[in-house]
């Protein structure tokens, strides 16, 4: 899961063709015992997710069900905070990741790591067209608020697969971030 890679293992891996994913919700779930379980130090460069970047590096973020519930926003929050549930204090801050670095290790660079960028992965002319249309702008929101979001519905291949709590407006304004981001609308 990348946790306790190092720099130089970082250069070696992205040197070698090597990509990494990294299974935040260690530092959500087990953050409050890491301290016992990997040391002072080690904690210090824990996931190191920016360090990652820094190499050059293209890198996801994950969860792992049955392990851990399937949550891509906690895993985006984590990867933005490093706060562990409970709000202990922050986990290596200087290797956060800012929100459109968190976005893209969840889509676009994890669609690239399996080999699927020319299907999935961004909103693109000749693509499957996979969405969501949530309550709130992610990229406005505060970190600690992004799990808060509600799914209102969900497309799969231009199609909508789940219709929660959609309505004619919210359908509405999936057509306009769809079209605006094929750059077929206005």
């Amino acid at each position: 899961h990348g946790a306790l890679i190092t720099e130089a293992q970082l250069r070696r891996a992205k040197m070698l063709g090597v990509t990494v994913s990294f299974f935040v919700d260690h530092l959500y779930f087990y953050g409050d015992r890491l301290d016992d379980l990997v040391g002072a130090r080690r904690l210090g460069r824990y996931m190191p997710l920016r360090s990652a970047l820094e190499a050059g590096h293209r890198i996801s973020i994950h969860t792992d069900n049955p392990a851990t519930p399937i949550d891509p926003w906690r895993a985006i929050r984590t990867a933005i905070t490093r706060t562990p549930r409970g709000g202990r204090e922050v986990i290596a801050p200087h290797q956060t990741l800012n929100i459109e670095q968190a976005l893209a290790a969840v889509t676009r660079d994890a669609a690239w790591q399996l080999g699927l960028e020319k299907e999935i992965g961004t909103l693109e002319v000749g693509k499957r067209a996979d969405c969501v249309v949530l309550s709130e702008n992610p990229l406005t929101l505060e970190a600690s608020r992004l799990t808060d979001m509600e799914t209102l519905g969900t497309w799969i291949g231009g199609r909508p697969v789940d219709g929660r709590g959609l309505t004619l407006r919210h359908a509405g304004l999936a057509w306009r971030a769809l079209t605006g981001a094929l750059g077929l609308g206005p």
